[in-house]
């Protein structure tokens, strides 16, 4: 089942830490405020990405994703 974030009601038994963050136009993610989060260098790595490349691209490989911001970016 697949459904956009701002779809989906929030888990009531999620902790009081997490954030509702805009990522990209419509995608959104739920993060923890003391984790891992997507921030500035995501998006200036999606954005290198995106404009290194001699040509479109057919598939990305994203090692180290951490959230799998970047590649959320790169595929929007």
């Amino acid at each position: 089942m697949s459904a956009r974030a701002h779809e989906l009601e929030a888990d009531p038994e999620w902790p009081a830490d997490v954030t509702y963050d805009r990522l990209i136009g419509d995608v959104y993610l739920y993060q923890r405020r003391g984790g891992h989060r997507t921030g500035t260098d995501d998006v200036l790595t999606a954005y290198y990405a995106t404009h290194r490349a001699s040509g479109p691209s057919a598939s990305y490989l994203d090692l180290g994703c951490g959230v799998g911001s970047v590649l959320l970016m790169v595929a929007h």
